[in-house]
C-alpha cells in the first residue's frame, strides 16, 4: 500500500471511485424499472383476461397497435399449434406470440421468425395434450412496446364416430356434421376470431363481429362431404342495419384473384343466425351487404299478409283463395351515394292458370314500378326521392288446389366507388 508515494494519483482515484457510483445508480434505476419476466430470464407476456364467452379480450398493457391477420393451424399430432402473422410487413424489431392454453392458463411466449417468401411471421407453439379440446388465447406484442388484442381460440379433435358438431367458445360460430364422413378420423381442428380480415372488405361492406377462422390438421382445406355453417349475431349489436342485408362470406385466398366470396346464406331471423351449407375450412365474415333480400323462412319481413303464407320457405296462396297478397318491410338505401339498382325474385307459377306479379312501391305504398321482371333495372328510381321502397307480390290462381309459389326476392343497389386502402403497419 506504500508502493504508490505520490499523492498525484489520489485524484484519479477519486474520479474512478465516482464513476463506479454513477454506474451503480444507473444499473439501480435500470433494475428498477425493467419487468419482472426480462429479470427472469422470460420473454414478456402480455396477459390474457377470462376468455369464456367473450369475443375480443382487451387487457391493461395492449395498445393494441398491432392487427395483422392471424391464422392458427394445428399440427397432425395434436401436440401444439401453428401461429402465423400477415398483413404488418417486416419488422425492425422481435415479433412474440403470447400464448395462454388450457383451464390454468399456462403461458408462454414465442419469438416468430419472419419469412419473406410466404411474406408472414411464424412460430410453432407446443404443450397441447392430443385427443383433447383445449381453449387458449394467443396475443401479439413486440420489445418496443407494440401489441395486439388478445383473442382466444379453441383447438378441438375430431372424433367422428361420436362428434357432430363443434361451436365456437363464444357461442356465434357452429359447423354441424350432414354426414358422418365429413372429416377423417382424428382430425384437429382450430377456430379463432381476427385481429383483422385477411382482405379488404368490398366497398359498401361492412363486417359484423368478427371474422372466424376455421383451420384443420395435415393440409386439409375441404371437407370430404358438406358442414352446416351458423354464424350468429347479437341484434343490439347492428346498430341499425337490416338483418336481411347479411350474409356470410368466405375469403377466396387465390393469388390470382383473392376476394371476398358470398355464399346467399339463409337468414333465420328469430334465432338471429345465418346458415349455408359449406365444404371449406377457411376464413369466414358475416357482412352487410348493399342487397336486401327476404327467403322467407318467416314472414318477419313482411308488413302486410292478406291470403297468403309461408310454406318450406316460400309464399304462397291460402287453401281457400284463388288471390293473395305479401308486402314487404320498408327497404332503405345504404348510406352515402347509394342508389337503386335491381330487383331480382324467384317465382313458381303457370301462367295463365297461376301468376305471380311484383310491383315496387314508395314509402307511401304508390305504386313506382308495375309487374316488374326479375333482373329488371330499378336506376330510375330517383334516390333522392325515394330512399326507401316496398315489395309488392300478388299471387293468383284460377284452379282449385292450385298455387304459384315466391321463393325469394332481392334488392340490390350500387355504392359510389369507395378507395378502401389497407396499409401494412411497419413495426419499428
Amino acid at each position: 500500500m506504500n508502493s504508490y508515494p505520490h499523492t498525484p494519483i489520489v485524484p484519479y482515484l477519486r474520479r474512478v471511485r465516482r464513476w463506479c457510483l454513477r454506474l451503480i445508480l444507473l444499473i439501480c434505476l435500470v433494475l428498477v424499472r425493467m419487468p419482472e419476466e426480462h429479470l427472469s430470464g422470460r420473454l414478456p407476456y402480455v396477459s390474457a383476461a377470462d376468455a369464456t364467452g367473450v369475443q375480443v379480450i382487451q387487457t391493461p398493457q395492449q395498445n393494441d397497435s398491432l392487427s395483422p391477420f392471424l391464422d392458427i393451424v394445428p399440427s397432425s399430432d395434436g401436440k401444439g399449434i401453428i401461429v402465423s402473422a400477415r398483413g404488418i410487413g417486416a419488422a425492425e424489431t422481435n415479433l412474440y406470440a403470447n400464448v395462454s392454453i388450457g383451464p390454468g392458463g399456462k403461458k408462454n411466449s414465442y419469438t416468430m421468425p419472419y419469412a419473406e417468401d410466404v411474406e408472414a411471421y411464424a412460430t410453432f407453439v407446443s404443450g397441447f395434450e392430443p385427443v383433447n379440446d383445449i381453449a387458449g388465447t394467443v396475443s401479439l406484442s413486440t420489445t418496443q412496446g407494440a401489441s395486439s388484442q388478445t383473442v382466444w381460440f379453441d383447438r378441438l379433435h375430431i372424433d367422428a364416430e361420436a362428434d357432430s358438431a363443434f361451436v365456437s367458445s363464444d357461442g356465434l360460430l357452429r359447423m354441424i356434421w350432414l354426414s358422418a364422413d365429413a372429416l377423417p378420423d382424428n382430425t384437429y381442428l382450430a377456430i379463432s376470431p381476427g385481429l383483422a380480415p385477411p382482405g379488404p372488405i368490398p366497398a359498401g361492406h361492412q363486417v359484423i363481429g368478427s371474422t372466424y377462422t376455421v383451420r384443420a390438421s395435415g393440409s386439409l382445406v375441404t371437407t370430404d362431404a358438406p358442414l352446416l355453417l351458423e354464424l350468429a349475431y347479437d341484434p343490439s349489436l347492428l346498430s341499425g342495419i337490416d338483418p336481411h342485408t347479411l350474409d356470410v362470406f368466405t375469403w377466396d385466398a387465390n393469388p390470382d384473384n383473392p376476394r371476398w366470396v358470398a355464399l346467399n346464406a339463409q337468414l333465420d331471423d328469430q334465432d338471429n343466425l345465418l346458415s349455408v351449407s359449406t365444404s371449406r375450412l377457411a376464413t369466414y365474415a358475416l357482412l352487410a351487404t348493399p342487397s336486401w333480400r327476404d327467403e322467407f323462412l318467416t314472414t318477419s319481413s313482411l308488413d302486410v299478409i292478406t291470403n297468403v303464407v309461408t310454406l318450406a320457405s316460400s309464399l304462397t296462396l291460402s287453401d281457400t283463395t284463388h288471390t293473395g297478397t305479401a308486402v314487404s318491410q320498408l327497404i332503405t338505401l345504404s348510406e352515402g351515394d347509394g342508389a337503386w339498382d335491381t330487383i331480382t325474385f324467384t317465382a313458381v307459377a303457370d301462367p295463365p292458370d297461376t301468376t305471380v306479379t311484383v310491383d315496387i312501391l314508395d314509402a307511401a305504398g304508390n305504386v313506382l314500378l308495375a309487374d316488374v321482371g326479375s333482373g329488371d333495372s330499378l336506376q330510375s328510381i330517383d334516390p333522392a326521392r325515394h330512399d326507401a321502397i316496398k315489395l309488392r307480390a300478388t299471387l293468383a290462381s284460377t284452379v282449385e288446389d292450385e298455387s304459384p309459389t315466391l321463393e325469394r326476392w332481392q334488392v340490390s343497389q350500387t355504392i359510389a366507388s369507395e378507395s378502401l386502402v389497407y396499409l401494412p403497419l411497419i413495426v419499428r
